[in-house]
């Protein structure tokens, strides 16, 4: 992940929430943090992280898709295991993006837009 992201990764044990089938645990959470600087943009981190789930027997549950002007959610399954890959953006400061326009037309610098990456494993 920190190969493909050029970005540093932490690791830490963190609780689990699987949203759709509603299990709840303790799962292994990979966190990068960054600006628009480090990621292109939501779909390149997602494209490149999908790959490397895929290339590892990942297979995409399409039932944990989600997509939105700030972000994208996908879930992969392995065996008895499942991943959520969580990319989501924000601006650096409530106050750049006024409340009352859809967040797509606020414009920010690569500085302003304030990303954060996770994918969060567990097993059965």
């Amino acid at each position: 992940m920190e190969k493909a992201l050029k970005a540093k990764v932490t690791l830490k044990t963190a609780s689990f929430n699987d949203y759709i089938n509603g299990g709840q645990g303790t799962g292994c959470l990979l966190t990068a943090r960054g600006n628009e600087r480090n990621f292109r943009s939501v779909e390149d981190v997602t494209r490149k992280l999908r790959t490397i789930l895929t290339n590892q027997g990942w297979l995409e549950d399409g039932r944990y898709v989600a997509d939105g002007p700030t972000g994208a959610g996908l879930g992969f399954r392995k065996g008895r295991g499942l991943s959520l890959l969580s990319v989501e953006w924000e601006p650096s400061s409530k106050k750049l993006c006024p409340e009352d326009q859809p967040i797509s037309d606020c414009q920010l610098s690569p500085e302003q837009k304030i990303y954060r990456i996770t994918l969060n494993s567990a097993r059965r």
